[in-house]
């Protein structure tokens, strides 16, 4: 739905419910809740963004390394003689993984984190005329990526003194492997979202067309019955 009237631009994803003229009773939880959340400034809203941006660049270098970590650690179960070069990948990885989190951490601000699991749904202004988006996060934290505790060897080997004895399965490997290339691709993909609502909240060019790239994105195929587009200029 898209209608011309003056005023602010506000724009919202939602589904909606309509079973009678009056509301239905989660026709009015759902607006309670739209209605609770927070709308942080221009200011913060763009330092949000940016912090977001910033910390995604690191987190998508750092899932890089990872996988060439896992590459390496593939080669070492080949031509080394113990299982040590493998439990010293496990701590550099476990270094990459601890640095991804971080830099989400520090991604906060005032409030407003666009890339934490644990956020909820924001609404930031996009004017400063009053123009509001509300956005969901895009979680690149280990959790979000699914990649906590990331793992190419049982941890407990060496307390067990099994060390030297070549039992770490290459399946581990692959299996990291695989975790981390569907991280890397769910998170590009997040990334990029970011990029273009950065588009829209850091540019002075009209909301309409620049909001069209991240609508555009939006595969309608997924999307429950009753959901739709409410865009008001």
């Amino acid at each position: 739905m898209v209608s011309a009237v003056s005023g602010a631009v506000t724009g919202i994803l939602y589904p909606t419910v309509r079973l009678s003229n009056s509301l239905s009773n989660l026709e009015a939880s759902e607006v309670a809740r739209r209605s609770s959340l927070s709308t942080y400034g221009l200011a913060t809203s763009r330092t949000a963004l940016d912090k977001a941006l910033e910390a995604g660049k690191f987190i998508l270098e750092n899932l890089s390394k990872i996988q060439s970590q896992l590459l390496h650690a593939d080669m070492d179960g080949v031509v080394a003689d113990s299982t040590a070069a493998r439990f010293r990948r496990q701590g550099e990885i476990a270094v990459l993984l601890a640095e991804i989190d971080q830099a989400v951490s520090l991604a906060e601000n005032n409030g407003v984190n666009l890339i934490a699991s644990t956020s909820s749904d924001y609404v930031l202004s996009t004017t400063t005329e009053g123009g509001t988006l509300r956005v969901s996060p895009q979680p690149l934290d280990t959790p979000g990526l699914n990649i906590a505790g990331l793992s190419i060897q049982p941890l407990d080997t060496l307390s067990l003194g099994l060390d030297d004895l070549g039992i770490i399965s290459n399946q581990d490997i692959a299996d990291a492997h695989e975790a981390i290339d569907t991280a890397l691709k769910i998170a590009t993909y997040r990334f990029s979202l970011l990029e273009e609502l950065g588009n829209v909240v850091n540019s002075g060019s009209s909301f309409l067309s620049q909001i069209n790239n991240l609508l555009n994105q939006i595969d309608a195929t997924n999307l429950p019955a009753g959901t739709f587009i409410d865009v008001v200029a």
